[in-house]
């Protein structure tokens, strides 16, 4: 299995432009698949990832998330929209 982590500092930073996408968090690591973006939590349900870009290679994809710099078993997979 293949995780992506993503530093979880938030800092004070000016938005490149007026458009406000929640509290900055940090840049996806880019370990394979060209997997990057900044993220933002929107509020306490929503991540929002700008500029995400993914290759598509990968046999499957989606989002671990957990209290650990690199979420493992003790962590939980993201639901999508439609909560799978």
């Amino acid at each position: 299995m293949i995780s992506y982590t993503f530093s979880a500092t938030v800092t004070n930073c000016q938005s490149i432009s007026q458009s406000y996408f929640g509290s900055f968090m940090g840049s996806l690591e880019k370990q394979v698949h060209n997997v990057g973006g900044i993220v933002y939590a929107v509020d306490e349900s929503t991540l929002f990832i700008k500029n995400f870009t993914y290759d598509g290679q990968a046999p499957d994809a989606y989002f671990w998330a957990g209290s650990t710099r690199s979420p493992d078993s003790s962590g939980f997979i993201i639901p999508d929209e439609y909560g799978s």
